[in-house]
């Protein structure tokens, strides 16, 4: 158990890190795809240099949110099969995703692209 069972404390908002829950193309065009987070998170545009289709970087055009899920519009249309955020040599500690609550969001690697948003 851990302080909060201790104490007794309430807590309302999340207190973990946001974490994919799945990726998928929103429509045939697969010209956008949509990320499913765990949690709310917040967005800015200097972050789309942080994604990689198959490894490839710098295809997304912009982002935009809705709830949970942030939507990726694409330079182009993709055949890509994985989707990555973040690599080691290229990150940034000032372009992360936040969750609402202030935490950074877990990194992803090759996570599937789903064909549509059907589980």
């Amino acid at each position: 158990m851990g302080t909060r069972a201790n104490y007794g404390r309430k807590i309302t908002e999340s207190i973990t890190p946001p974490n994919l829950k799945r990726a998928y193309f929103t429509g045939p065009a697969k010209n956008v795809i949509a990320l499913e987070f765990d949690q709310p998170i917040a967005w800015a545009e200097a972050l789309s240099s942080q994604f990689y289709r198959d490894g490839v970087a710098d295809k997304v055009a912009s982002g935009a949110l809705t709830g949970n899920v942030l939507t990726l519009k694409l330079t182009e249309p993709s055949t890509a099969k994985g989707i990555t955020y973040l690599k080691e040599a290229a990150w940034s500690q000032e372009k992360l995703i936040l969750g609402a609550n202030g935490i950074a969001a877990l990194t992803f690697c090759d996570v599937p692209i789903a064909s549509g948003p059907a589980l």
